[in-house]
């Protein structure tokens, strides 16, 4: 793949060669940042976005330095005899060379950077109770405490009638962060602002499903394969390393978005924790680099990714009746109006919790027997 790619630059490089001799021919420090300039722009164009954004770098550094070139630019010619095509060529030689090295140290590192440690799963094992804590002062009525309206109004539930109470969809009570977002019959969602991107939020989601089992639930999320079948969102969705002893995976997924938009990929470390006295099971995801799943052309890496989910049997881990809650936040790196980005969580996330169940109730059945947990 690496030597693809090399002849791949190469016949980039002899197509604007001839261009770059004349700006790079007088060696002076207006034809350089010419010469740099053209480069960019191509590179931008049609090549690797991550290897047009390395060399547009060195770019700038040169710039910086362009002064001092300036008056040891003919002595330099003069000693070094080097013709553009050659220099070209040893720039490109230096900055793959530089990314094999990188590589390879976040190779060493992935384990280190991508590990999820056990500490941070079960500091989640207890989120439910603040799931609880968060609903009585968000959407519970502190008067006759019956429910507060979110959104809209959901069949066989009991609402609050005291009089001026309104909506609390949106809206910031007590001295809690998350503002009461979206209903459905089976979850409650709420969202805050992220701290530092302006437009961007971060979800939480509480839910209770009847008719499937913590085990189903889990297991349906777990196994990719199985995914692949009932997630018709999923491109390409793969283990890329994986250590069975601490129950972490670093998974691929591509999943399409629509056609006016270019798809989205993720690589992420995974880790789930079981506690079966308890009944309770927490898997977290969260975005890590690996040297086996580089940036592809075309498609839009999601770097800012993470989420945990906090699973508990209401009758034991194999019976029906899960209740879960669930932290979300990602980046697409797409600036939407706010209209969209609303309509697009109210919409996803119970679309895909839905389709999530569905499955879970369809391996069940399909298995006729109880899931073995890993």
């Amino acid at each position: 793949m690496q030597t693809v790619q090399i002849r791949k630059y190469v016949k980039y490089f002899e197509r604007v060669n001839n261009e770059l001799q004349i700006h790079l021919k007088k060696w002076d420090s207006e034809s350089i940042r010419n010469g740099f300039r053209i480069l960019g722009l191509f590179l931008a164009k049609e090549t690797s976005p991550i290897f047009a954004q390395r060399v547009c770098r060195s770019y700038q550094i040169l710039q910086l330095h362009s002064r001092l070139w300036t008056t040891h630019a003919t002595t330099v010619t003069k000693s070094t005899k080097l013709n553009s095509r050659q220099w070209f060529l040893g720039l490109v030689f230096v900055s793959l060379c530089e990314q094999r090295v990188k590589d390879k140290h976040k190779d060493t590192q992935v384990k280190e950077k991508g590990a999820i440690k056990k500490s941070e799963l079960v500091a989640h094992l207890k989120d439910l109770e603040f799931i609880h804590e968060l609903t009585a002062a968000t959407v519970i009525c502190p008067e006759c405490k019956d429910r507060l309206v979110v959104d809209k109004k959901i069949p066989n539930v009991k609402y609050c009638h005291c009089p001026n109470q309104v909506s609390v969809y949106n809206r910031k009570i007590s001295e809690y962060p998350w503002l009461p977002f979206v209903e459905t019959p089976d979850l409650l969602i709420w969202r805050k602002p992220h701290e530092t991107k302006a437009g961007l939020y971060v979800y939480k989601v509480y839910g209770y499903y009847d008719d499937i089992s913590p085990a189903d639930f889990l297991e349906t999320q777990l196994d990719l394969n199985y995914r692949k079948k009932w997630d018709n969102s999923v491109l390409k969705l793969e283990i890329v390393e994986s250590d069975p002893k601490n129950q972490l995976d670093i998974v691929h997924w591509e999943m399409q978005w629509p056609k006016m938009f270019s798809n989205r990929d993720y690589c992420f470390a995974r880790r789930h924790l079981i506690d079966e006295q308890d009944g309770i099971m927490v898997i977290m995801n969260k975005s890590v680099e690996h040297r086996k799943v580089p940036e592809a052309y075309g498609v839009v890496r999601v770097n800012e990714y993470w989420s945990v989910m906090h699973i508990k049997g209401v009758k034991g881990l194999d019976q029906p009746g899960v209740e879960f809650g669930l932290t979300y936040y990602d980046n697409p790196g797409l600036s939407l109006p706010g209209w969209l980005l609303n309509w697009a969580a109210m919409t996803a996330i119970p679309d895909f919790l839905n389709k999530v169940r569905n499955a879970a109730r369809a391996r069940r059945k399909q298995e006729g027997k109880k899931v073995c947990l890993s």
